[in-house]
């Protein structure tokens, strides 16, 4: 990157959004380049300056392309065919123009690596059928058919020089926001029909597969929300953070990214996972403090570009939204320069993609992760693994990286939210009202194993209250109920009924293990992996009718809801012995050992400012949504003073239901239970409100009151 001489300060990146007049002059006013200081008088010499202020950016010739909507409405995910080819070369002096005027159908154009040509992919319409790959050739202007398929990525092999385009082999619900399909091939550019197979799997999302130089990684959603990336050799898949378009540093650092859910922020991780760091977008030039979208690396990996600015959010799919280009500071710790690419009309920009000539000769020299970065997690002591043998499901959290596969063919275990069910402290199951359902596959599966009477279960559980009565921890179909009452185990399987108590406590975590022999023998316990006796009750109530599947946190009808986190659940359809579960425990110790205690404080406050929270039809893919407030102390009640004012987001949608009085109306004073909005990692991915944050950051703290979702059954 050669060495630039910029006159404008940092904050001069936030300009507001100007004519095409306007703009040529500010973008000539700003640099400190070999032309007349005075400012340009005709189009030429305005386009001039433009390109000599984007050359400056991105160090060298370039060239951008991406897809323009000539539709009466949004078409943020390019679904439609009236649709346009973009393309901008810094070389050129006709400045953006078509690459093919024909509206029809374009999605995630790709320009090859040597800049010569554009990779793309054509939907049917109206979304029933096939996609098929085409190339644009950049100076004939030539449209070519390829191949069947969905191009996610365009790389060259250093070695032999050969081209590969990446690509789904199959890819359906192509008329939606998150086509998903594969497996993963790739094909050379110049023989489309030579396929070879990269990744066997069926749930890649197409928004963004990239890859290193070397070809071993590529970032990838499998599917969304899963972001993280592909180890491509050996066919393993790292989870980074739930969010949603991934990126990968095109160099071989290791960089990665995923997209945060207030679409403002890139989450910058290091290549061994261990940090990442936060980079504000929406301070861009032209962004002006509102949503960003569609952002990818570029060839050279400080340069970028994402879409913008999506007034109200993305969602609202609105009009006006151009093509921004960024280029990082050295250490990629924030942007440091960036570049709208305005075009004096209301009509809308999306996917872009660029080339910088030189740029697969650059690198990144990170010595270290920048001063900003934060430990992603408390790091473990090794990799939890719990005893296969039997195993139907296994959830460690919601960013395990390692995911234990189960089952015949092997697959993940997922969990799915219900009411106000969300995830919490380290990527847990947080319940209060609501519940999280297991997978088919494991709903099925265990509440067999129960009925056969050979079965156990362990978790680390973590009550946040206590009562006399009973929150129901796990139900497997009508013969197994785990519950806590008071500070007491329950189990109800097969008819009888079983307790320890003095077993549970608010606020400790206690890891859980449940062993059955058969149906007429008491399950044999073990806490914290000493054994604990049970004793008898009265017989069971008769299970509830229709009572079936796995559910976590209550019944499977939502009643009896239980408050408290849930991780490290292991299933089995046998039993579990001595030395598993001591294992198990001992990973645990080890595990929460390593953990920092949550700061916690009740505090009165008045609402000084109320965000705007979304509303349903916004939400697209998402189901949850969190609203940030500015608030102003009037009584500290206990714990760490949060300071005289203080940005508080609390949640505004669950389950794509609103929530009452979130926010709360302004000018008046609440009740505020907060813990650091840190603290609660994959807030940052969900979908949020943060107007009111300063400087497009995140809020101080989250309100971690239970929730009040409306019509739960307790």
């Amino acid at each position: 990157m050669p060495s630039l001489s910029l006159s404008r300060p940092a904050s001069a990146t936030r300009f507001a959004r100007f004519s095409p007049r306007k703009c040529a002059d500010a973008l000539a006013a700003v640099l400190v380049i070999s032309m007349s200081a005075c400012s340009p008088s005709s189009k030429e010499d305005s386009k001039k300056a433009e390109t000599n202020r984007l050359e400056a950016l991105t160090g060298g010739h370039t060239r951008v392309v991406w897809v323009r909507n000539l539709a009466d409405k949004g078409d943020m995910f390019t679904v439609g065919g009236r649709l346009q080819l973009m393309g901008l070369d810094s070389r050129d002096p006709k400045g953006p123009a078509p690459l093919l005027e024909e509206m029809r159908n374009y999605s995630r154009p790709m320009i090859a690596p040597d800049g010569a040509s554009v990779v793309y992919t054509e939907r049917p319409i109206p979304g029933k059928g096939n996609s098929a790959i085409f190339m644009v050739d950049w100076k004939e202007r030539r449209r070519k058919p390829l191949r069947p398929g969905y191009a996610l990525d365009v790389w060259r092999d250093a070695a032999t020089g050969t081209v590969w385009v990446y690509a789904l082999k199959g890819a359906h619900d192509l008329g939606t926001a998150l086509p998903v399909g594969g497996p993963l091939i790739r094909f050379p550019l110049t023989d489309p029909q030579k396929e070879e197979l990269i990744f066997d799997h069926n749930s890649l999302n197409v928004d963004n597969v990239q890859l290193n130089r070397a070809g071993t990684r590529a970032s990838g959603l499998l599917p969304w929300p899963k972001s993280g990336s592909f180890e491509l050799t050996r066919g393993t898949f790292q989870l980074n953070r739930q969010g949603c378009w991934p990126s990968m540093a095109p160099d071989d650092s290791g960089l990665t990214w995923v997209f945060d859910g207030a679409h403002q922020n890139l989450l910058l991780f290091a290549a061994d996972q261990s940090a990442s760091w936060r980079v504000p977008l929406s301070g861009a030039e032209g962004v002006n403090n509102e949503s960003v979208y569609h952002p990818r690396w570029s060839n050279h990996p400080r340069v970028i570009a994402f879409s913008g600015p999506h007034i109200g959010g993305v969602e609202k799919n609105g009009s006006g939204v151009d093509i921004v280009l960024g280029r990082l500071s050295a250490d990629c710790s924030k942007l440091e320069d960036s570049m709208a690419i305005p075009d004096g009309t209301p009509l809308s920009d999306y996917f872009p993609d660029v080339w910088v000539e030189g740029g697969e000769k650059a690198s990144l020299a990170l010595a270290s992760a920048p001063t900003a970065a934060v430990p992603v997690a408390a790091p473990a002591t090794e990799v939890w693994s719990p005893a296969r043998t039997g195993l139907v499901f296994a959830w460690l959290s919601a960013n395990s990286k390692a995911e234990i596969p189960v089952g015949n063919p092997p697959a993940v275990s997922v969990v799915a939210p219900v009411a106000g069910a969300r995830f919490g402290p380290y990527f847990g199951m947080l319940l209060d009202s609501g519940r999280f359902q297991a997978d088919a596959a494991a709903a099925k599966a265990f509440p067999q194993a129960v009925r056969s009477g050979i079965w156990s279960a362990e978790a680390a559980v973590t009550p946040l209250s206590t009562s006399d009565a009973e929150g129901v921890i796990l139900q497997a179909g009508a013969d197994l109920v785990l519950s806590q009452s008071g500070t007491a185990l329950v189990v109800r399987a097969s008819g009888k009924s079983w307790r320890a108590d003095r077993v549970l406590s608010p606020g400790v975590t206690t890891h859980v293990v449940l062993s059955s022999p058969s149906r007429d023998a008491a399950p044999v316990l073990w806490i914290d992996g000493a054994p604990v006796s049970l004793q008898n009750e009265a017989p069971a109530p008769p299970a509830a009718a229709g009572a079936q599947g796995l559910t976590f946190g209550a019944h499977a009808d939502g009643s009896a809801s239980w408050h408290g986190w849930l991780e490290g659940i292991a299933l089995r359809s046998t039993t579990t012995g001595e030395q598993d579960a001591l294992a198990s425990a001992g990973w645990w110790k080890r595990t929460l050992a390593a953990r920092q205690p949550i700061p916690r404080t009740v505090v009165e406050a008045k609402v000084l400012q109320a965000g705007r929270p979304k509303i349903l039809k916004d939400l697209g893919a998402y189901s949850r949504s969190w609203t940030a407030s500015l608030f102003e102390q009037t009584k500290l009640v206990s714990g760490p003073d949060p300071g005289k004012t203080f940005t508080v987001a609390r949640w505004s949608i669950l389950d794509k239901t609103p929530l009452a009085d979130s926010p709360p109306a302004e000018e008046t004073t609440v009740l505020l239970e907060l813990e650091p909005f840190a603290a609660y990692p994959g807030m940052s991915s969900e979908d949020g409100s943060a107007e009111v944050c300063p400087d497009g950051g995140m809020p101080d703290f989250l309100d971690s009151a239970p929730v009040k979702f409306p019509g739960t059954a307790k």
